[in-house]
C-alpha cells in the first residue's frame, strides 16, 4: 500500500469468529514463519503422495477393450446430431485409450454445449461392453440430476441401467447395495461418492464432470482404492495444475472448439453493479420468450436480490433456489424452470 495514496475512508474493522484462523500480525514474524513452514510441509506430503499415486498408474498395464462391437457401433450412430470434427477427433483420441495398455488418463477441454457430455456417455459404454461399471462424478446436486436424466435418455433403450446418489435419491443404501451387486451400470452421483471406498474400487471408468469445481485430494482420491481406473475429467475452464499435467504428457488432452451447427456464440461482459442493466437484460430477454439465471455468489444475498427483482419486475415469474434448500423443494422448482 503506497501511504501517500492511501484511501483511510476505505479502511474498517475485522471481526474474526472464535473458533476461526486469526489474523497475522506484522510484529510477531516468527508466528507467519512457523504458519509458511507447516503449510509448506504439508503440501510437500500431498506432492509426494500424487508423485507415487501417478508413478503406480504409469507402471500398470490393463486390459485392452474391445471397441469394435457392432452394439457400441450402432449406440454412435443413434446419437441425434452430427459429431462436429472436434467431436470426432476426441472419440477416435478415446478409442486409442481403451485400445492401450496403460490407463486411460484424459481431459475433456471444451466449451459449454460443445459435446463433451455425449463423448463421456460413449465412454461409459464402452466400459460396460468390457464388464466394467462406471462412477460419474457432478460438483453439484442439480448438475448429478441433469446429467442422470442424459445419461438415461442415452443409454436406456440400449438395455444399461443408470443410478443416481445426491440429496434427491430416496433410497441410497439400495442404491450402493445395486451397484457393488452389479445391477447397475453407471452411477452418476455428487462427492458423497468420494466417501464411499467400496464404489471406488468397483468401477472401472471414473468420469468427473466440471473438474475445476473439485480439490485436487477429492478428484485423486479414486487413485487411492482403485489405482488401475480409467480416469476422464471434463471442464470448460480447466485449473491450471490439470493444463500443467496434460502439457507435461502426465494426462492427455482433447480440445473441442467447434461449436455445434447452428450454436450461436457466448457473449460475456464484464460491468460494473448496476441493477438497471440487470432489469434491462432481463426484460430483453423476457421479451423475446428467453429465460435468465441470475447468479450471486452469497446466500445471504439472495433474498434482498430476489426481493428487488419481484418489485421491479412485476411481470416476469421469479423463483429463488439454492443449494441447501430441501431437495424436494430444490428439484420442484428446477422442473418448473425447464
Amino acid at each position: 500500500v503506497r501511504l501517500d495514496v492511501c484511501y483511510l475512508s476505505k479502511l474498517s474493522f475485522c471481526s474474526i469468529n472464535r473458533g476461526s484462523t486469526g489474523l497475522s500480525f506484522l510484529n510477531r514474524p516468527g508466528k507467519w514463519k512457523q504458519k509458511k513452514t507447516r503449510a509448506f510441509k504439508e503440501a510437500q506430503l500431498f506432492v509426494k503422495d500424487l508423485i507415487l499415486s501417478y508413478s503406480k498408474r504409469s507402471s500398470l498395464n490393463t486390459k485392452k477393450y474391445n471397441t469394435t462391437d457392432s452394439f457400441l457401433a450402432d449406440f454412435v450412430k443413434s446419437f441425434k446430431y452430427k459429431d462436429t470434427k472436434d467431436q470426432q477427433r476426441c472419440w477416435e483420441d478415446l478409442l486409442l485409450d481403451f485400445n492401450s495398455s496403460s490407463p486411460v488418463n484424459r481431459l475433456i477441454c471444451g466449451d459449454v454445449g460443445f459435446g463433451k457430455t455425449e463423448l463421456a456417455v460413449r465412454a461409459a459404454v464402452v466400459s460396460v461392453l468390457n464388464k466394467e461399471q462406471v462412477v460419474v462424478l457432478a460438483p453439484t446436486t442439480l448438475l448429478a440430476n441433469q446429467l442422470y436424466h442424459c445419461f438415461v435418455g442415452r443409454v436406456q433403450s440400449f438395455g444399461l441401467v443408470v443410478g443416481a446418489l445426491s440429496r434427491f435419491s430416496k433410497n441410497p443404501n439400495k442404491i450402493i447395495r445395486d451397484f457393488l451387486n452389479t445391477k447397475i451400470d453407471i452411477l452418476v452421483g455428487t462427492s458423497s461418492v468420494l466417501f464411499k471406498p467400496q464404489l471406488l474400487k468397483q468401477c472401472g471408468l471414473f468420469i468427473v464432470d466440471e473438474e475445476h469445481r473439485f480439490g485436487v485430494k477429492d478428484k485423486e482420491l479414486v487413485f487411492k482404492h482403485n489405482p488401475s481406473v480409467n480416469f476422464i475429467s471434463m471442464s470448460a475452464t480447466p485449473l491450471p495444475r490439470t493444463l500443467e499435467l496434460s502439457l507435461k504428457h502426465i494426462r492427455s488432452l482433447s480440445t473441442i472448439q467447434t461449436p455445434p451447427i447452428s450454436r450461436k456464440p457466448i457473449i460475456s461482459s464484464v460491468c460494473f453493479y448496476n441493477t438497471k442493466l440487470i432489469t434491462d437484460i432481463i426484460i430483453k430477454e423476457f421479451s423475446r420468450g428467453g429465460q435468465v439465471y441470475v447468479v450471486d455468489n452469497s446466500v445471504d444475498k439472495l433474498r434482498a436480490l430476489y426481493n428487488s427483482l419481484i418489485k421491479k419486475l412485476p411481470n416476469v415469474l421469479v423463483d429463488l433456489i439454492y443449494g441447501s434448500m430441501p431437495g424436494s423443494s430444490l428439484l420442484n422448482k428446477m422442473s418448473l424452470f425447464v
